[in-house]
């Protein structure tokens, strides 16, 4: 009992320190968390349908073919004032401009008043600031300073929006940030006006949108329609028009979630889209589902008994990421990385675990070898200082001879036991499993075949064969394609207790029962209750011992030593020898109703 505790306690912590190592990593690599979190979700993308794009939006792109007509970048100021007094013509609700105007060469700043003219028409163009040293400082946003295009320096009342964000795996735009008594809007937030402003101040972009689906024009094909006042361009009444450059060797491009490298104007429209519609990541759950996948990930730890740990915890993987999928699909922003990372090193602990006990069961074996090889030196020993010392007429010690030379015989079968079989070099035969019997011969096929044949009905079982052969191998597979197979297997040799022990450990015994019994005992019939016992070397036992187990074949009753209340068990019995039954028997050594239970499964 003291032995399971500890081993119990160990699974426990080391998986406790999987958990604490999941959580250590989720805090110290919360960029590499925000990047794998990203590519979860692009994942989960490829399953829903994306958002469609919002109409009120237009795009004015200034593309490759555009730069290269209209002469070298940046282009001349008069395009702008003449594209702003176009869009007004045709009433357009709010025109950005996602270009920085900076101070620039003379012939650039000759139309900074036609520009500023032109935005105080109708106070509906939001033009592009910076921000300088932007950077997150106690969970807030902090920057340096504001870098204001060239325009404000003439027009106080320029309306602007900075063209900054964060990006570390996902895009993050601060919608207002404070310098003293100045505030700055984000550019898309400027845009929009009036809208959701979070807690933190800070905006994931949902890119769950296609680019393509926006109304856009090129620069020179919208002058063109323009010039020839094409009815088309009506379209543009009461719409968010937004101007940016798309020529990738002019403007920067950006890796975003979902869409892969894009510029800067295609991230300003997700980001309006994203603010008119309530598409937004939402941080409502981030750290409550980090919080929330821990608990329910550490539940297999205390249905173990029940449910094997493994599949029980890849159960309630399963059932999360179905939950995950479900606020996916509603804009909410859960830790995927919790979740997966604890499940994983949940089963590398669980692994290793596994390669633990079984390493433990490799070193008790040898360590019975060699128990049993220093046994048979001391034996042999003793039996050779005795017929040293004996004389010619017969003494006690010719009896200690006699019994010491059985013991040794005995321990040598043990000795041979614990020998691993190696099957020949070369074999034609194809190796097969069966649980945890591994084998090629027809007879263990045909062994396989019988245990399969008797495991699903619930009757007492002999099995017979040499030491060495895998008996209780036998056993347990009966007891894994049984109907007990979720309730305990509880193995007992029976060779390796005296009667008064053997009785005790299968009964159990009450307070009192005899000396050194200073409490009541759960005996191993108990503890197999509803499940399955193994009684190992059955033969070895006396026949008053056969009677009691008889009963308790029959009926079901038992007796615990020193008790008599009479008690039940639901156990099925298989029991396992390697002598000749119908020997022991002729010898009575052995009960008939031992040789009955071996004649029925056959």
């Amino acid at each position: 009992m003291i032995e399971s505790l500890k081993i119990a306690n160990k699974k426990i912590i080391l998986r406790l320190s999987a958990i604490f190592l999941s959580v250590l990593l989720i805090i110290i690599f919360s960029g590499f968390v925000s990047f794998f979190n990203a590519g979860v979700e692009e994942t989960f993308d490829s399953i829903f349908s994306r958002y469609e794009a919002d109409t009120n939006i237009v795009l004015i792109k200034i593309t490759e073919n555009d730069i290269e007509k209209l002469g070298s970048w940046p282009l001349k100021r008069s395009y702008y004032a003449l594209l702003f007094d176009y869009l007004n013509k045709y009433n357009a609700k709010k025109i950005g401009l996602e270009v920085f105007l900076s101070s620039g060469l003379p012939y650039q700043t000759v139309y900074n008043e036609l520009l500023s003219e032109k935005a105080n028409e109708k106070n509906n163009i939001v033009f592009g600031s910076l921000l300088s040293g932007m950077r997150i400082e106690n969970g807030r946003v902090v920057v340096d300073s504001i870098i204001y295009p060239q325009l404000k320096e003439i027009n106080k009342d320029l309306l602007t929006g900075h063209l900054n964000f964060l990006s570390e795996g996902e895009i993050e735009i601060p919608l207002s940030v404070q310098i003293g008594n100045v505030n700055e809007y984000a550019f898309s937030k400027a845009l929009v006006g009036n809208s959701f402003m979070p807690e933190n101040n800070l905006m994931r972009v949902n890119f769950r949108i296609s680019p393509e689906s926006y109304k856009s024009y090129s620069l020179l094909r919208f002058f063109d329609l323009a010039n020839n006042r094409d009815p088309s361009l009506n379209y543009l009444k009461n719409k968010i028009v937004i101007i940016g450059v798309t020529d990738p060797s002019t403007a920067k491009m950006f890796d975003v979630p979902f869409l892969g490298k894009i510029p800067g104007l295609i991230i300003h429209a997700a980001a309006v889209d994203n603010l008119l519609n309530g598409y937004f990541w939402k941080r409502d759950y981030f750290t409550l589902s980090t919080f929330i996948f821990i608990v329910l990930l550490l539940l297999p730890m205390f249905i173990e008994k029940k449910i094997s740990y493994a599949p029980a915890l890849t159960a309630v993987f399963t059932v999360l990421v179905f939950v995950s999928l479900f606020f996916f699909e509603t804009d909410y922003q859960i830790n995927y990385a919790a979740l997966i990372f604890t499940f994983i090193l949940l089963l590398t602990s669980e692994a290793f675990i596994r390669i633990r006990e079984k390493e433990d069961e490799f070193s008790e074996l040898i360590d019975e070898a060699e128990a049993l090889k220093k046994a048979l030196k001391a034996k042999e020993e003793e039996l050779f200082k005795i017929e040293a010392q004996s004389s010619d007429a017969p003494t006690d010690s010719d009896v200690r001879v006699a019994k010491l030379k059985e013991e040794i015989e005995r321990l040598k079968k043990g000795e041979e036991d614990n020998e691993i079989f190696e099957p020949p070099e070369e074999s034609e035969l194809k190796t097969e499993r069966f649980f945890d019997l591994v084998y090629r011969s027809p007879k263990m096929k045909e062994v396989v075949e019988t245990i399969e044949k008797i495991a699903p009905q619930d009757v007492a079982v002999l099995i017979t064969g040499e030491s060495g052969s895998g008996k209780e191998l036998v056993a347990r597979a009966v007891h894994k394609m049984s109907l007990r197979k979720d309730k305990n297997f509880v193995a007992v040799n029976c060779a390796a207790l005296s009667e008064t022990l053997l009785e005790s450990e299968l009964f159990g015994h009450v307070r009192g029962a005899f000396t050194n019994a200073v409490a009541d005992k759960k005996g191993m019939f108990e503890t197999a209750d509803k499940g399955t016992i193994f009684l190992d070397e059955i033969g070895e036992t006396n026949e008053n011992f056969q009677v009691k187990l008889l009963r308790v074949l029959q009926n079901g009753e038992y007796l615990k030593v020193g008790s008599s209340q009479v008690r039940y068990a639901d156990v099925r019995v298989i029991a396992a020898t390697n002598k000749n039954l119908e020997k022991l028997v002729a010898e009575k050594r052995l009960g008939r109703f031992v040789l009955q239970i071996e004649r029925n499964q056959n």
